[in-house]
């Protein structure tokens, strides 16, 4: 089976990848880095020859310098997002000026080639709100320090009184607030359906979708506190303002890499009550990945010469992490590109005894079919928290990964299937929380 980067850093990496259209926003961001490092040459490549016929790497130069006279000194960049606008697909990305922010749109052409390019007014795109007999939506930012501003929806009960909360923590990769992967918005549904029981809902865009560089990130000394376990602290604070909240009934929710990390933000942050593993590897991460490569690869019993150069790779990836790791340095490329801080990081990090050590209660679910966390780090938290009576623990027989139904064994093509968010996983959720009370 022929596999690639992209679908192996689904849930574990940081490198950005659209959902839907994973090729154009890795050029929409390609194209942009080339543009801001005046890379000319290299950003024209990804025209169309009518474009580059009207704009080449002069005329691109001559473009940007104008822009920095109006504008004022380029100073950053967002993340790319990526937009169906009728027969074309654009991307936009905020960039940051001395005086302005302006979005660079780029349109692209059915062979994803760049077919025009623009530099707008920013333009915050309003967000999709809900509001029902049931339940109804609040636009909300959570604020980590002076430098980050994430946007968010709280998710709310009519008439919400005192109501519990669950804050969703994203797995790996630059998520949006809905953790969206093709069709499907595991963090939106999730919120529809426990606020329609009655507990309200904290959802986010993630750090690594949001900015791309400094102030609020520092790609280099990058690790997850940073990435994931600090804006989730700052998410619970928020809720804890809310009076409509009951302080004392605050949760966090991990799915994947969010998962392993939540055993440390209920540690970290004295506001929650519990914490809520969805999917979360117990197993170290790099061990976690190799996995994915040997599964992917033996999904139709042949290995073709790209895929082994892939194993082989990621397995020279491993020997320069097991040399950062005993040496303090390595000169060889670490696993998904991440940089050492991140690494050593989770080197220091063992999830498992932290949930050991944490003294709250805690929900583990497991997609019985999910490949990409297994059954086998199912039954390794199981073992190690099986004597706590404040702990729960519920598998099911049909989900993925994703927490969508299926049969036979799961592979990447089914998360593009549109499905239903099961309700008898928002009810266990619901059902365990009211039992904290």
């Amino acid at each position: 089976m022929k596999i690639s980067f992209t679908l192996l850093i689904l849930s574990l990496s940081l490198i950005a990848n659209s959902q839907t259209y994973p090729n154009i926003e890795i050029k929409a961001a390609a194209f942009s880095e080339a543009l801001v490092t005046a890379d000319y040459q290299t950003a024209v490549d990804y025209f169309t020859p009518e474009v580059f016929a009207q704009v080449d790497a002069n005329k691109l130069k001559e473009i940007w310098n104008q822009i920095q006279d109006q504008a004022g000194t380029y100073k950053s960049k967002a993340a790319v997002t990526v937009l169906k606008e009728g027969e074309i697909v654009a991307s936009y990305q905020a960039l940051t000026f001395e005086n302005t922010v302006l979005d660079l749109k780029l349109a692209f052409d059915a062979s994803e080639s760049v077919a025009g390019i623009l530099f707008l007014p920013h333009k915050i795109i309003e967000l999709d709100l809900v509001d029902t007999d049931q339940i109804f939506e609040e636009e909300i930012l959570v604020k980590t320090g002076k430098d980050v501003e994430l946007r968010g929806i709280l998710t709310l009960p009519k008439d919400a009184t005192k109501v519990p909360a669950i804050i969703l923590v994203h797995g790996s990769g630059p998520n949006d607030m809905d953790e969206t992967y093709g069709p499907n918005k595991l963090f939106k549904d999730l919120a529809h359906g426990l606020a329609e029981k009655g507990i309200a809902v904290i959802r986010y865009t993630k750090r690594t979708r949001e900015y791309t560089g400094p102030p609020a990130i520092d790609i280099a000394s990058l690790t997850l506190y940073e990435e994931t376990i600090e804006d989730a602290i700052s998410a619970v604070d928020l809720a804890k303002k809310d009076k409509r909240i009951d302080k004392k009934q605050i949760y966090v929710l991990g799915h994947s890499l969010g998962g392993m990390a939540v055993p440390r933000i209920g540690t970290l942050s004295k506001n929650t009550k519990g914490i809520i593993i969805m999917a979360g590897n117990a197993k170290p991460m790099e061990d976690l990945i190799y996995e994915q490569y040997q599964y992917l690869v033996e999904e139709d019993g042949i290995v073709t010469p790209e895929e082994e150069s892939l194993v082989v790779n990621y397995e020279g990836q491993l020997k320069a992490l097991e040399e950062l790791l005993q040496d303090g340095e390595t000169d060889g490329i670490l696993p998904l590109g991440l940089p050492a801080k991140y690494w050593e990081y989770l080197a220091e990090y063992n999830q498992v005894e932290t949930a050991v050590n944490l003294k709250k209660p805690i929900l583990i679910l497991q997609g019985k079919r999910d490949y990409q966390v297994t059954t086998t780090d199912f039954q390794i938290w199981k073992k190690v928290l099986a004597n706590r009576a404040d702990c729960t623990f519920k598998i099911y027989e049909k989900l993925n990964h994703q927490m969508r139904e299926g049969t036979g064994p799961s592979y990447p093509k089914e998360y593009n299937v549109k499905s239903d968010l099961p309700s008898y996983l928002i009810t266990d959720i619901y059902e365990w929380i009211n039992s904290q009370k």
